[in-house]
């Protein structure tokens, strides 16, 4: 896999949530729960990940068929006996965002955010999906200029005269906004839609550009200290 771990060690883990039971996943009757759906994921490389994972797990049943167009980041997986459709849109910011020659290239360069536009990479396809998972949020911490109605309302990171420079999570509250208020106004969507919650940086001794990395391969115990 592209972006695997270099270790094994977590295929002998699993997930146990604190006080409640998790019971294994079950692909077989996830795929029978499924049967002739349509699922697409929304979002950044942390929604490739989910997906990867998915078809993972799945592959205990059966291996779908690649039914991608030649496109790295929107591919399609289709499992025949069970006429089931997977499928991923990238998106950095889920709404219109452009790329400027303001600032450094790579990246810390600067994006023109339109807050009040969807990215028409999936909103022009989304309305056939039975269930929609949106995962989207780290960069929302790169340099932004940031629209509304055309107009710019801020920045983030931009430090320049004269314009409002904003936090983090504005641009991304409205982003959200944005995406479900034009999911909720297709037509003819009858599907269910999730929002896989932000995931925060686990990268030490740097940020992931600058050397970092994430070099635990096992969980964290849970350690109860002794009140004084």
């Amino acid at each position: 896999m592209k972006f695997g771990r270099p270790d094994l060690g977590f295929m002998k883990w699993r997930w146990k949530p604190k006080e409640c039971d998790l019971p294994l996943f079950d692909p077989y009757k996830f795929l029978e729960i499924v049967r002739g759906k349509r699922m697409a994921f929304v979002g950044d490389s942390v929604s490739r990940n989910h997906v990867q994972s998915l078809i993972c797990l799945l592959s205990r049943v059966e291996h779908p068929e690649d039914d991608s167009q030649q496109d790295f980041n929107f591919q399609r997986w289709k499992y025949k006996t069970y006429n089931f459709t997977i499928a991923t849109f990238w998106t950095t910011h889920l709404v219109r965002a452009e790329e400027t020659e303001t600032g450094p290239a790579g990246p810390n360069s600067f994006y023109n955010l339109y807050l009040d536009e969807p990215d028409p990479t999936w909103a022009s396809q989304i309305v056939e999906f039975d269930y929609i998972i949106i995962s989207s949020g780290q960069w929302f911490f790169r340099p932004l200029f940031l629209f509304d109605k055309q107009k710019r309302i801020g920045c983030l990171y931009c430090y320049i005269p004269g314009v409002r420079n904003v936090g983090a999570h504005f641009a991304y509250r409205r982003a959200l906004r944005t995406t479900f208020k034009t999911i909720l106004g297709l037509e003819n969507f009858k599907g269910e839609v999730f929002l896989r919650t932000f995931a925060p940086s686990h990268f030490e001794d740097g940020e992931w550009d600058k050397g970092g990395n994430c070099l635990k391969t096992r969980p964290y115990r849970y350690i109860v200290h002794p009140t004084l």
